[in-house]
């Protein structure tokens, strides 16, 4: 059954000096009824809410290494370009990235992308390389560039 509005005649707490002590207010216990409900609903929602969003950056603020999952993404190969023509520039030597061979990513301060990337040298064929590149406030840094020392069987057997 309908409540039926409840109005209640209240004298204001505070009266400023010019106003008339006549004056009231009027309440509808319907609008306060609805207040009460809303605030209710916010009450367990808002928490919810941040318990969601507190979930999702701990799990990015953990910093395990995660693969990145398409290595032809645009940014990646943007990165993985930086990378190869920042060595060149500093080891002066005419480099190309082939491909990007595989790579995952580390959020930190910043996000810190360990590629493995296949570059060709002018003259010298393609050779595998491991880079680091650390990526904070939209600038890419160049931590490493390390030629992929593959081991061979025979020379574990030597060891």
């Amino acid at each position: 059954m309908p409540r039926s509005p409840t109005l209640y005649n209240v004298n204001p707490p505070f009266v400023p000096p010019h106003h008339s002590h006549n004056k009231s207010v009027t309440i509808n216990h319907d609008s306060v009824f609805e207040m009460e409900r809303r605030f209710g609903f916010y009450l367990v929602f808002l928490p919810l809410l941040m318990l969601f969003f507190l979930s999702a950056v701990v799990t990015i603020e953990a910093g395990g290494w995660v693969p990145i999952k398409d290595v032809e993404d645009r940014h990646v190969r943007e990165v993985a370009q930086y990378a190869v023509s920042e060595h060149g520039k500093l080891k002066h030597l005419q480099l190309k990235l082939d491909k990007v061979v595989e790579g995952e990513t580390q959020v930190d301060s910043g996000i810190t992308y360990r590629l493995v990337l296949t570059v060709e040298e002018k003259g010298a064929g393609t050779k595998d390389y491991t880079v680091v590149v650390v990526e904070e406030n939209a600038k890419l840094h160049l931590k490493s560039f390390k030629k992929v020392v593959i081991k061979s069987e025979s020379s574990h057997r030597a060891m």
